[in-house]
């Protein structure tokens, strides 16, 4: 009879997969430091046990009442509220009575 055994490591894929949350928020989440991954080539790996760890720091952070955003402020909401204001700035202003002989 073959023995079951559980996978060492884990592709962002399979991460996002087991736990419901977007690849994103795992990149995030690794850029941060809050998951542990690693590199083989160019392909990142996460071992179940840091899967685990990591929930366990966003359990914490929640029961504190600080839960963990990886999402960025939406910066196009951001951008399309001072883009008139940057445009209105970057426009030269007219030279008054100033006039090319």
């Amino acid at each position: 009879m073959p023995m079951e055994t559980a996978k060492l490591k884990l592709s962002i894929a399979e991460v996002s997969a087991l736990t419901g949350e977007c690849v994103a928020n795992i990149q995030a989440a690794i850029k941060r430091g809050d998951l542990k991954s690693f590199l083989i080539g160019r392909r990142r790996a996460i071992r179940p046990v840091d899967v685990e760890r990591w929930l366990a720091f966003l359990q914490e952070q929640s029961d504190k009442g600080r839960p963990v955003s990886y999402q960025p402020h939406d910066r196009r909401t951001q951008e399309k509220a001072t883009a008139p204001a940057q445009r209105a700035k970057a426009k030269k202003p007219l030279r008054s009575g100033a006039r090319d002989a």
